[in-house]
């Protein structure tokens, strides 16, 4: 090589080692598997994290030309044995292809680049770098590893192509990379072509790359050079998502309701609107992934509407589908039957309120139902007889507190006790045939129910769903009972006002009468009004005596009932709060001696008091004046 020659290569060196050197632009990750920096001159790969054995370098990534391949880029990458590098680059930084342990083959389609140091250190001493014969190569050997033009490389013909993906869908604006693999892994030439059935609908550039035009069916095939072989990708393209569809809301408590929809094909998310009054619209609250959403921090018996759409990000942009109808749900007031419902929600409590029901019935699971809902409404502290097995006798004791009986079951609340007649509508032996407790419906059609009863034998579980409309659960064969009775916190409320007496100088007793279901009382205590009040005792009986105070401080107390639902403590709501302080009692005295114009005062001894101080006045309602202190009882 001749000196003319030699100045015009390492003037080049310099040139790319000078763009090399340059800070990148743009830091872009994880297409097709290859990460890169971009400068000025092009894209250089600093990373492989794909897997392929065979892997052909694209001459572009994202539509920028790859002019280089940084160091370290392919170090350590172990599944690879062949690489084709493009003849767009035109440097390889050290130690590149380091400890690639089954690298065999790289086929440069271009000029020998630049190279680095250590590039093929600790590669199999087999590793042969191919050129073609019209291009500039290496000398042979170079640097101890076998160097051949593509005229004595061992012709391999190609015998198929196979493409990753051989159908999929697409959105307008959409793009993606189709990956071949060409059989056999050692074939000489991979050259590919792709072609597009509609190009108006997708094109593909020369990297395997579709973009989607507009809607419609379109096929794109990858044909090989050698050979002619082909494999091909069926393609629809949509203009839009669809709309989420069976979307249906649902209270779950007091303050929390669930929304929940179908999945979208090609859908990214979701975003949930609740209607806000303040703006007459509704607002975005969230953003989700999956295809349901809790909304809580809600307000007690209110109705709130909500609205879904999908959205598919795009690159840069977004595309959305449709809002869905206005989905309504109203949280759950505080009533006995939403009480009923929060309780029957639990799965252990569930079975428990079963088994309970089957040993009252002496060990039988059959006919159980009217036991089972009885049971379930004394874990609420309701006093409900054990001895109730009739659904007629459930029916008697909801009338008896007011509950109303309602036939148009599509008005149905969590908590709502169900009655089922025979399929003609007819009561059998005076009452109906079946009671459940109804917990909600499971579509928003209203005809599927989830209901709570003993039919654990038939639906292998004490909560399960029904049909309703299409079997022999209807408006004609059913009724229910609904109430918005105060829940059982509220039952458990104080029927009279505490009152509270002073007991002596160090001691206040509190009394209250007593609350039908209450298990007992908790008392609280405080020395402010408006401060931190502890519990300082609970009790079965109506009056606590609080002893070991503080003479004339005053106290603050109030007072709650309380019951148990299982193994969980219910609560009514606290008493009004009185305050009082001990204090001492007043002397009973008197005149023991009256003679010689002196006068001699006796009382009786007071508990607590430290001493006493006795006043004078010349008439019994004229002005008193101190005359003495003593600590003394002249009794």
């Amino acid at each position: 090589m001749n000196r003319k020659i030699l100045f015009l290569m390492s003037k080049c060196v310099v040139i790319i080692l000078l763009l090399i050197s340059q800070n990148p632009k743009i830091v872009s990750a994880d297409t097709g598997g290859f990460t890169y920096n971009m400068y000025e001159s092009g894209i250089a790969i600093t990373h492989y994290n794909g897997n392929e054995s065979n892997l052909i370098i694209p001459q572009q990534l994202d539509g920028y030309v790859v002019v280089a391949i940084s160091q370290d880029a392919f170090s350590n990458s172990t599944t690879l044995t062949s690489i084709v590098i493009p003849d767009s680059v035109t440097y390889i930084g050290n130690n590149a292809f380091s400890n690639c342990f089954n690298l065999a083959s790289i086929r440069f389609m271009g000029d020998a680049p630049t190279i680095g140091e250590q590039v093929f250190v600790n590669c199999k001493s087999e590793l042969t770098l191919y050129y073609e014969m019209n291009k500039r190569g290496f000398t042979n050997p170079w640097n101890g590893l076998t160097t051949a033009v593509y005229s004595s490389a061992p012709g391999v013909s190609v015998t198929g192509i196979t493409l990753d993906t051989t159908s999929t869908t697409l959105l307008v604006g959409e793009t993606i990379v189709l990956l071949p693999t060409v059989s056999p892994a050692e074939a000489t030439n991979k050259n590919i072509r792709w072609t597009s059935s509609n190009p108006n609908v997708a094109a593909i550039d020369s990297l395997g790359q579709i973009t989607a035009l507009k809607s419609g069916d379109v096929e794109i095939t990858a044909m090989t050079e050698d050979g002619s072989f082909t494999a091909a990708c069926k393609i629809s393209i949509i203009n839009t998502l669809v709309v989420p569809s069976a979307e249906f809301a649902v209270a779950q408590d007091y303050d929390k309701v669930k929304v929940s929809w179908k999945s979208v094909t090609n859908a990214t998310g979701y975003e949930i609107y609740r209607y806000k009054v303040a703006y007459d619209d509704y607002v975005k609250i969230a953003t989700v992934s999956s295809t349901e959403f809790k909304d809580s921090g809600l307000s007690t018996n209110t109705k709130y509407s909500y609205k879904v759409r999908a959205y598919r990000t795009l690159d840069s942009k977004t595309i959305y589908s449709d809002f869905t109808s206005g989905i309504s749900v109203k949280t759950l007031n505080k009533s006995i039957g939403s009480t009923l419902f929060l309780y029957m929600s639990s799965l252990s409590n569930r079975n428990s309120v079963f088994n309970k029901a089957v040993q009252l019935h002496y060990g039988n699971p059959t006919n159980t139902c009217a036991i089972t809902v009885s049971e379930a409404f004394r874990r609420l502290g309701l006093e409900i007889p054990n001895s109730i097995v009739r659904t007629n006798q459930v029916e008697d004791h909801l009338v008896a507190r007011g509950w109303k009986r309602e036939m148009n079951l599509s008005l149905m609340q969590p908590g709502d006790i169900g009655f089922t007649t025979d399929r003609y509508g007819n009561l059998l032996g005076g009452h109906s045939t079946h009671v459940f407790i109804f917990m909600g419906w499971a579509n928003k059609e209203k005809t599927l129910m989830n209901i709570c009863d003993n039919q654990v034998s038939r639906y292998s579980t004490v909560l399960h769903t029904r049909t309703i409309y299409k079997s022999s659960i209807t408006d004609k064969t059913a009724f229910f009972y609904h109430t918005d009775q105060a829940s059982v916190s509220s039952i458990l409320k104080l029927s009279s006002p505490v009152k509270a007496t002073v007991m002596n100088y160090n001691s206040v007793k509190v009394s209250w009468k007593s609350t039908a279901s209450a298990y007992g009382y908790k008392v609280y205590r405080s020395t402010s009004r408006f401060g931190s009040f502890e519990k300082i005792a609970t009790t079965k009986n109506t009056s606590y005596t609080n002893t070991k105070l503080t003479t004339g401080k005053m106290y603050y107390y109030k007072v709650r009932a309380y019951n148990y639902i299982g193994p969980a403590t219910i609560y009514g709501s606290y008493s009004d709060i009185i305050a009082i302080a001990p204090t001492l009692s007043a002397p009973a005295a008197y005149v023991s001696s009256n003679s010689s114009g002196k006068i001699k005062l006796k009382w009786n001894a007071v508990n607590g008091a430290n001493g006493y101080q006795i006043y004078q006045s010349a008439s019994e309602n004229g002005s008193y004046t101190r005359v003495s202190i003593t600590s003394k009882n002249p009794v």
